[in-house]
Formats: C-alpha cells, structure tokens, sequence
C-alpha cells in the first residue's frame, strides 16, 4: 500500500496565528464601532436636541402650537395682532417651527434603521469575536506559541461582552430588569418619555449610557488582555521553520514502524541536524526543494 508523508512544521501554526489575530481585530473594531454609535445616538437625542425636548418640554411645545380655535377666547384676543409689525414676527414665529420639523424626521428616519442596524451587527461580531478567540487559544496550545494566560483572559472577557450586547429585552419582555447594552429607537423614546422622577431619570442614564459604557470598557479589556497574550508568544516570523514533524500514515503494521523509524532518522523531530544546522539559511524556494528531495530517498 502507497505511503502518505507530510510534514507537520511549527511555522504553520503561527501563519493560522497571524491570520487569526487579523480576523480578531476587524471583529473587535466592528463590534466597538456599534457600541459607540449608540452612544452617540443617545447623545445626539438627549443633549443635541435632534428629536425636540421630550416630557413636559415636549408638551409644552404642542400646546404652543395648538390652533387657535382650541384656545381660550381671552386668549386668542389677546394673542391678536394690532399691527402690521406684529403680525409680521406672528408669521415668522409659526415658520420656524415648521422649518426644524423635516430636520427632526430625517434625524427620526435615520436612527430608525441605524439603532437596529448596529444592535445586529454588533451581537453578530461578539459572538464571531468569541469564537475567534477560542481558535486562538486552540491554536497556541496545540502549536506551543505561548502566551496563553492572555489569551484565556481575552476569551473569557469576550464572553462577559457578549452577554452584555443580548438584548434581554426582546428575549425575556415580561422582565423589567432584562436589557442590553445595545437598543433600538423605540426603547429609548420609549424610555425618554416615561422618565419623569429623578429615580426614572437616574435609570434612564443608567441604562442608555452608562450600560454601553460599561460595555465599552469590557471591549477594551479584550483588546489589551489578547494584546499581553500575543506580547508572550514564541513563533517564527517571515519563513516557517525548516524542522519539523514527519508522520507517515497507512501501510502494513511492521512496514509503518520501519518507514517511522527511517522518517525520524532522516529528519528528526523538533529541529535539524547538526550538520544542516551548520549550513546557512536557504530561502524558500531551495527549502522546498530539499525537502522534496529528502521525501524521494524515504
């Protein structure tokens, strides 16, 4: 039966490792960036005025706007002109309102579908995120690369992430305490209005900003905790080693061993010999060369 050779060499394991740690940091920037979009939001809505004043602002607001006809009769007499000049800043009062009302529903129109957008998107990215993390540790144990204590510490932190960006509020809605650091634009005018006490208030910014604060600080803690672990690891760069691992497969029980004994004399487990060791560096090209020629002779 045909013999299968190949060789198991340390630097592919760091290549994996390399590609994993780019892949890492697209999904962390991903994830972040939706964390701070709803922040954003929360402030455009609540301090840049891009919606209108809410609760009792907001009311009075309709109520200045109301038709005349609603109004008392005392007051729609007082409230009438008696000049021209008056009637002129009368008109230009009742402009302005209806020149800020298409910049508040575009405002409206676009948190409509971006709040959501980034509530997907970053659920999404956490988990990739998570599972990426976990590639890395697989890969730094089975390849020996070190750093593990980092890593392990990023992955965990990873998974509070992710449990922080669930929207609870959708999974469990009969809860009053369920939420998610991420929302949609309904919950938080939703929020916004029914918030009048100071108790509302207060867990009306506890849950709107300092939530997703929370949760960008976690974020954060992946990146340095991944960072100190990758600081650690011990892996080649550019050209992967030469040395490697020969594993021969199939073939009788007796003719596998002897084929693994000559494989192991022929290129040892771990390194190279002391009379290659001694040559000097060859590129990548006459590496791969040589090793098939040594293939050939076994």
């Amino acid at each position: 039966m045909q013999q299968i050779q190949y060789e198991m060499r340390p630097g592919e394991y760091a290549d994996a490792m390399r590609s994993a740690r780019g892949v890492r940091m697209a999904l962390w920037l991903g994830c972040g960036a939706a964390i701070f979009v709803q922040v954003a939001a929360f402030l455009l809505v609540e301090y840049g005025g891009v919606l209108g004043p809410a609760g009792a602002g907001g009311r009075r607001g309709a109520a200045a706007s109301a038709p005349a006809a609603t109004r008392p009769a005392g007051a729609a007499a007082a409230a009438r002109p008696t000049t021209a000049g008056a009637a002129r800043g009368a008109a230009a009062a009742a402009a302005a309102p209806a020149a800020e009302a298409p910049s508040a529903e575009q405002w409206k129109a676009v948190l409509s579908w971006l709040l959501p957008a980034c509530k997907f998107g970053g659920l999404v990215l956490a988990f990739l995120l998570t599972a990426t993390l976990w590639l890395a540790v697989l890969l730094s144990l089975v390849g020996r690369l070190g750093g593990i204590g980092g890593l392990v510490g990023a992955l965990f932190w990873s998974l509070l992430l992710l449990a922080m960006l669930v929207p609870w509020q959708n999974v469990l809605p009969g809860s009053s305490l369920a939420c998610g650091a991420l929302f949609n634009l309904g919950d938080l005018l939703s929020a916004r209005a029914a918030a009048e006490g100071w108790t509302s208030r207060l867990v009306y910014f506890g849950r709107f900003l300092a939530y997703p604060l929370a949760a960008a600080a976690v974020w954060l803690i992946v990146h340095l905790r991944f960072g100190a672990g990758c600081a650690k690891m011990d892996f080649p760069h550019g050209e992967p080693a030469a040395g490697g691992e020969v594993v021969v497969t199939g073939g009788a029980a007796g003719g596998g061993t002897a084929c693994a004994e000559e494989g192991a004399k022929a290129q040892p487990v771990g390194g190279e010999s002391a009379a290659t060791s001694s040559r000097p560096a060859l590129s990548g090209l006459a590496q791969r060369f040589f090793r098939a020629r040594q293939a050939r002779k076994i």
